[in-house]
């Protein structure tokens, strides 16, 4: 699974490229990069990505499928909206006091309608275990316990950089961090009693793992292309490949696509029935500029 510590993107359940841009114009969801259909998903990355809840709403009224706005920011939190004929059906967010001095367990989500979405195989409480905060659970009956470990991991080693770092410090700087510190261990620790997984590097997991529910591959996530380069957006007709992260699968970038160039598509609006297994390694994304 490819790991992405932020995205910002919007989800149409579709494998139709046409109708899914005939949607975005009249939404006026644009300038944007839109990924060809994978596993019956097409992904769209808008320049403008802070609206993306409205972005998928808007879209959502101009197409029969669902449509999810689906956002982790530096891995902290994800949420997600799902929209359909402009009406919400769902929402989810993965640590509703982010910034707070306490801890919450998610908030939201539908378990009824994931599961209405799922891929073959998943299972109600697999689902369950997410929506509750009981993300390690979910992520080990997912097949993406490596990805709890690796946040464990960071954690740790984060703790350990700032204990070292104040060995030099001041008697205030030490409070100060030794006071932050204490605070996580005892948001840690009442979690624990409550029944849920405090967040700790927790957006990106809780992203991965409805990303995997619903088959949405872990490279349409990916933080690409990164419209920080609004250069490369706005005058070359070209991706922006300055931050592109490496093992994402090879990519191949496409010029802007024309109302005629999409008009003339033939697409048929049926699911891929592709094999999983191999799509987050050797996944072949195409993007296309739609800026008008």
């Amino acid at each position: 699974m490819v790991f992405s510590s932020s995205f910002w993107t919007i989800q149409v359940k579709s494998s139709n490229f046409a109708v899914v841009v005939k949607a975005m114009r009249a939404a006026s969801v644009y300038p944007a990069y839109v990924c060809e259909p994978v596993n019956g998903w097409i992904s769209i990355f808008a320049k403008e990505k802070a609206e993306n809840v409205f972005h998928a709403e808007k879209i959502s009224q101009h197409i029969d499928a669902p449509v999810f706005s689906l956002n982790c920011f530096d891995s902290d939190v994800m949420d997600y909206h799902a929209f359909e004929n402009g009406v919400q059906k769902d929402e989810f967010e993965s640590d509703p006091n982010y910034g707070g001095l306490s801890t919450a367990p998610p908030k939201g989500g539908n378990v009824e309608y994931i599961m209405s979405l799922a891929v073959p195989g998943t299972t109600t409480e697999c689902v369950e275990n997410i929506f509750a905060g009981r993300i390690q659970e979910a992520l080990e009956e997912l097949g993406l316990a490596e990805m709890g470990e690796g946040a464990a991991a960071i954690e740790a080693a984060g703790v350990s950089m700032i204990q070292e770092n104040l060995k030099g410090a001041s008697l205030a700087q030490k409070a100060l961090w030794g006071g932050i510190m204490l605070l996580g261990k005892l948001n840690k620790n009442s979690a624990k009693k409550k029944g849920y997984d405090a967040p700790a590097y927790g957006g990106d997991l809780y992203g991965q793992a409805i990303a995997k529910v619903l088959g949405i591959s872990g490279a349409q996530l990916a933080e690409y292309p990164d419209f920080q380069c609004l250069g490369c957006m706005d005058n070359d007709d070209k991706l922006c490949d300055h931050r592109t992260a490496e093992g994402l699968g090879r990519r191949q970038a496409n010029g802007p696509l024309s109302t005629k160039d999409v008009d003339e598509r033939d697409d048929v609006d049926e699911e891929d029935d592709d094999d999983l297994s191999d799509l987050d390694e050797d996944c072949e994304l195409t993007f296309h500029l739609i800026k008008d």
